[in-house]
């Protein structure tokens, strides 16, 4: 079974008690998330010290990894093309990883410490100078944390045509760097709303190669609304296709739900849905695996085909739904996150928008009711299809329409 970690809400977290700051830590220990990934600045800033100690003693009370976003320490690292640059750089860095081990040690967090880096901008016609000098410096920089258990991984980017070349935003430039890195604590964090970007804007694959796959020792899950605002999957989105990939190649890492906080504020979205996208994640990775181990997880790569069929159950004849309030019942539906499709022989008179509940019977498990409501009625052959919204919002039902959805045991 896969791991999920998550971005860590520093703001929200900011003003906390060490008490409410383990509460929290406790409630996403509770939704399944082995690790939290962080800033750098957090382990830079002096006024921080107390605020990242708290939080690395929460960490340490749900025995969770750590996972580590680097920013330029004084502006290197994104200077590599430079020899005298890539000296400091070097020195800065391993100094910092260093420190960084002493303090993760005397706060008992030991192992499984993760260290992101994105690549640099090229300057034209000096795109392979660049990339080649990536290569050097993770190789070195990578070697000296070997054995301090921290892992060095370089980030897929999105492709921006007006901004010029980045290290990282094409799959041949991993192909290269896979080839030329041998270290084993040396990886790659594929960010899959990057590489859908790609695929979408510029033609990119979508799925890499083997030897690429083999390497990725993170995987960030978010979507774009645009280039510049992500929000995950509080939608209950995900890339599918890019998913599936890493079941079928036998990815056992992390997944990491991507978050902008700020902007789920900004845009009135509750904080609780953060955790159904976390249980919603989870379904999704059991629903492959599932597949996959009878053969029937296929990978799609026509982006028609692919935003016509997003998951989408229909339960077995175990399942029973009722309408108390009409006294029908019946025995074949199809479920989504948000909708409920029912069909029947007879034609039916709903109201439209009308609001009512219905019960689920399915196995052994507890009746579960629902609110829904009225949208359409679809004619098909020999019978009609009647679908309905399902407009619960309480997080331990939506945490039971998952489960149906994706059959979870």
């Amino acid at each position: 079974m896969n791991k999920i970690s998550i971005d860590l809400d520093a703001v929200r977290f900011y003003n906390m008690t060490l008490e409410q700051m383990d509460e929290e830590f406790k409630k996403m220990s509770e939704y399944g998330i082995e690790a939290i990934n962080m800033e750098y600045n957090i382990f830079l800033d002096e006024y921080l010290e107390m605020f990242m100690n708290n939080i690395l003693q929460c960490i340490k009370y749900n025995n969770m990894q750590v996972i580590l976003r680097s920013r330029p320490i004084d502006g290197y690292y994104t200077e590599y093309i430079d020899d005298e640059q890539y000296q400091k750089s070097i020195v800065k860095h391993k100094q910092f990883l260093y420190n960084l081990y002493k303090v993760l040690e005397e706060n008992g967090i030991k192992q499984g410490v993760k260290v992101i880096f994105s690549g640099s901008k090229c300057e034209d016609n000096e795109t392979q100078k660049y990339i080649d000098k990536h290569v050097w410096f993770f190789k070195e920089l990578a070697s000296s944390v070997l054995n301090m258990g921290i892992e060095i991984l370089i980030e897929v980017q999105g492709a921006k045509p007006t901004r010029g070349r980045v290290v990282g935003d094409t799959w041949s430039d991993f192909e290269y760097m896979a080839d030329e890195i041998p270290n084993i604590n040396w990886g790659i964090c594929w960010s899959t709303a990057n590489s859908r970007l790609n695929f979408v804007e510029y033609d990119d694959q979508l799925i890499p190669s083997k030897k690429i796959l083999d390497k990725v020792k993170l995987a960030n899950i978010r979507n774009n609304v645009s280039q510049n605002f992500d929000i995950s999957i509080y939608k209950n989105e995900v890339q599918e296709q890019e998913i599936k990939a890493l079941v079928i190649s036998e990815y056992t890492g992390m997944f990491n739900l991507e978050y902008i906080y700020v902007q789920l504020e900004y845009n009135d979205i509750p904080y609780y849905e953060v955790f159904d996208g976390i249980y919603y994640l989870k379904c999704v990775l059991n629903y492959f695996e599932k597949k996959n181990k009878d053969g029937g997880l296929l990978i799609i790569e026509d982006i028609e085909k692919m935003n016509r069929q997003s998951i989408r159950t229909i339960i077995d004849k175990e399942i029973k739904v009722r309408i108390p309030e009409k006294e029908l019942e019946f025995s074949e539906i199809e479920i989504a996150t948000h909708s409920l499709k029912v069909w029947d022989k007879e034609y039916l008179l709903f109201e439209d928008n009308k609001e009512f509940q219905i019960e689920i019977y399915y196995k052994d498990e507890d009746m579960l009711k629902l609110n829904i409501k009225f949208m359409m009625i679809r004619d098909e052959t020999e019978r009609q299809g009647y679908v309905f919204k399902i407009i619960d919002k309480v997080p331990d039902v939506v945490k039971k329409i998952y489960k149906l959805v994706y059959l979870v045991d």
